[in-house]
């Protein structure tokens, strides 16, 4: 298998869990009301859901966005998840794993927005050897 295919698998992967997790987190405001009714001590603050809706929400539209290759929503993408990912340990315990698994997310990240301005550079590079 080409590795240029191996690559936009893996970041078309990338994309589409990005998307799924974008969109869990918009509708947690409704996941919140549902598991108050299973367990109430479950139930997150409304300031708290609000926050994780909007930064849903936000994300939601970076990757539209860079899904029509915006260039500045590419460049979006590790801000605001790095903005969520402070939130995130500003509001919950700092343990080993969840640091690491936030490392590792930002590393993904990383790699995602990478492959996204080389794919995008690729495609300048051709429609200029066209004309």
């Amino acid at each position: 298998m080409d590795s240029k295919l191996k690559r936009g698998c893996l970041v078309n992967g990338i994309f589409i869990l990005s998307i799924l997790g974008s969109i869990i987190k918009t509708c947690s405001f409704f996941i919140n009301k549902f598991t108050a009714k299973l367990d109430p001590s479950l139930t997150s603050s409304n300031t708290s859901i609000a926050i994780t809706t909007l930064m849903g929400a936000i994300y939601l539209v970076v990757l539209i966005g860079a899904w029509f290759w915006n260039q500045m929503c590419i460049y979006a993408i590790l801000p605001v998840n790095l903005i969520s990912i402070v939130y995130n340990l500003s509001t919950q315990q700092i343990i080993t794993g969840r640091i690491i698994g936030y490392i590792i997310n930002i590393l993904i990240n990383c790699f995602f927005v990478y492959s996204l301005l080389k794919i995008q550079k690729l495609r300048m590079e051709q429609s200029f050897q066209c004309n």
